[in-house]
């Protein structure tokens, strides 16, 4: 535990205050040789530490009764965050306090304080959980050895330790922001069963280190204790950041080339922690060899960029990403992954929109792993999550009433052959096919309803995944394969393309007699659509992280959601907040908040 590193425990250590001793209240030099004497000592020290403790309560009790009517409760001035759990967990203990307990009293109260300088690895500020306060109670119950008066520090800072632990432990479990208070919307569904922090607390906290008790609320996802990892690293990085420079001129950079910015790199990937100094050959300091490879390849499946070796404009700003850019995002992440649920389906589909990528989990091994297409930056793919129950063959797409507006009507005004070149009918209101030559698209257009046929050319490809939503969001197909080789893709209108439809329609139907890889492929190539009803139905979970830890194991796309694996190989993935939705997240997490 890192609390051994406060500056004050050696004066406790020093001190011993604590009651485990008969000697709280007298010197040893006033010992009397008799048995007698010590008797009486012990009944006088004894007597002594029940009046202090009873001067702890009444303390305890007088904070709580005497609270103004619509105020909150205070500790020399100072609010409390608690108006609900903090007096209800006192006066269950009769106002008894309750992080002084043991033969050594003030253990807790120290380790609680060395964990609150690691909230930083979390994302959370300590000054927002009464860090200098009880700092400055722990110097005067040092200072006040053998005062009665301590006795009142003593009550003090046993309430601002549980106010504090109730805060903390909300934020850590339920997260500090709420997301419905953003603008960019966060609607999965955050059915995390309640938790009773005042039980957690009286069970855990005498049974386990301060750290461990706050352990139990952390997401339970493995990515989470490698980022705490990765916080650690950055954080004594910090005032040794640098950039390398490369002159636009020599990108790309290939391996073999020998240039003098090369013995930069590879000092920013010994940096960075992707190559080892001792690989860095004194005969070649300069020279792209195999090692320098191995840690771009490295950087870049961690940034996920192609992992080709080639140093280009993409690859140079993962390599120059600023330390404390990295923290502020590892940060935004883990205050997401404490938005998610704590439990999941057997079976669920993940899209992680910022890496467009989708797994399919089942039973917490990941079955298929594949690259999508998502919304572009003014059609966004939202945040949420559903039930995939059905499929749909060979399906017709109607056009919806954005892309209607903004992208059919001008294009069919400028191009008279726009429909019949797609593949698609025009409907009027009674649902008849009708000439669209004969409409005038930049004054009618909207009175109209555009079907696009099944077929090779239809936008939804050859299936549609559906799950109920708001947004009309669902996975397809699609006509536009040479899209998934791009790094970024952003391309959509909201809906996820998907590079592999035919595999994850042959998972997902594996327990529907009959529908073999071979019947969905024919499925697929029809003229008309096929409702098919799933025997089993998945969760789906659309969200949005641009950080995560993973395992190497789980390879490039992996996602903390899917796997709880944590050991050496264990790392951090990064990627581009191509919503720009961090910053305000960041932002919210800086800001004080109560809770109740």
């Amino acid at each position: 535990m890192r609390y051994v590193r406060m500056r004050y425990i050696v004066t406790f250590l020093v001190l011993g205050i604590f009651f485990s001793s008969c000697h709280f209240f007298f010197s040893s030099s006033d010992a009397h040789e008799s048995n007698e004497s010590e008797v009486c000592q012990e009944q006088d020290s004894t007597a002594y530490e029940i009046l202090f403790w009873q001067e702890v309560s009444e303390e305890i009790r007088r904070v709580l009764d005497q609270r103004v009517p619509g105020e909150r409760f205070k500790v020399r001035g100072k609010d409390l965050y608690s108006s609900v759990l903090l007096p209800n967990f006192y006066w269950e203990r009769s106002f008894q306090p309750f992080w002084f307990l043991g033969e050594s009293p003030l253990q807790k109260a120290l380790e609680f304080h060395a964990f609150l300088d690691d909230l930083v690895y979390h994302g959370l500020r300590p000054q927002d959980y009464h860090k200098e306060a009880i700092e400055a109670l722990l110097e005067e119950i040092a200072l006040e050895e053998g005062a009665l008066n301590s006795s009142l520090s003593f009550a003090h800072l046993d309430l601002l330790l549980s106010d504090a632990y109730f805060m903390m432990a909300a934020h850590l479990y339920h997260g500090k922001v709420d997301p419905d208070e953003l603008t960019a919307s966060w609607a999965i569904r955050r059915d995390k069963p309640e938790l009773a922090l005042d039980k957690k607390l009286e069970k855990y906290l005498y049974a386990r280190e301060v750290e461990d008790l706050f352990s139990i609320f952390y997401p339970v996802f493995g990515g989470y204790g490698q980022m705490i990892q990765e916080a650690e690293r950055l954080f004594a990085q910090k005032d040794q950041d640098f950039q390398v420079v490369i002159q636009g001129s020599l990108l790309p950079l290939r391996p073999g080339d020998s240039l003098g910015v090369v013995l930069k790199i590879k000092e920013k990937l010994v940096f960075m922690g992707l190559l080892k100094e001792e690989n860095i050959a004194q005969d070649s300091l300069y020279h792209y060899d195999s090692h320098t490879l191995q840690g771009i390849r490295r950087l870049q499946s961690r940034w996920g960029l192609i992992a080709d070796g080639i140093v280009g404009a993409h690859t140079l700003r993962a390599l120059n990403a600023k330390v404390k850019d990295q923290l502020e995002t590892l940060f935004v992440n883990m205050e997401r992954l404490r938005w998610l649920p704590r439990e999941m389906e057997e079976r669920y589909v993940l899209v992680n929109i910022a890496d467009f990528s989708l797994l399919l989990v089942e039973q917490g091994d990941t079955t298929l792993a594949m690259k999508t297409i998502v919304g572009r930056n003014y059609r966004k793919t939202p945040v949420f999550n559903s039930t995939l129950s059905y499929l749909v063959f060979s399906p017709s797409w109607v056009v919806p009433p954005t892309i209607m507006r903004q992208d059919v009507i001008p294009a069919a005004a400028r191009d008279p052959q726009y429909f019949s070149s797609r593949n698609m009918v025009v409907l009027n209101a009674k649902g008849q096919v009708v000439n669209p030559q004969s409409i005038d698209w930049l004054k009618e257009g909207m009175r109209y309803t555009v079907r696009q046929n099944p077929g090779p050319q239809n936008a939804l490809g050859r299936v549609k995944f559906m799950f109920p939503n708001k947004y009309m969001v669902y996975l397809h197909d699609t006509p536009s394969r040479e899209l998934f080789a791009r790094e970024e893709r952003t391309f959509s209108s909201g809906c996820i393309r998907i590079e592999k439809p035919l595999e994850l329609a042959s998972l997902l139907m594996a327990d529907m007699p009959g529908w073999t890889p071979e019947a969905i492929r024919a499925a697929m190539q029809q003229s008309t659509e096929r409702t098919v009803f799933l025997k089993s139905p998945v969760g789906v979970y659309l969200y949005y992280l641009t950080a995560w830890g993973t395992s190497s194991a789980q390879g490039d796309s992996s996602s903390p959601v899917a796997s709880s694996q944590v050991g050496p190989s264990t790392f951090v993935r990064y990627r581009t907040d191509v919503y720009g939705h961090d910053a305000e997240i960041f932002a919210a997490l800086r800001a004080q908040k109560t809770i109740e």
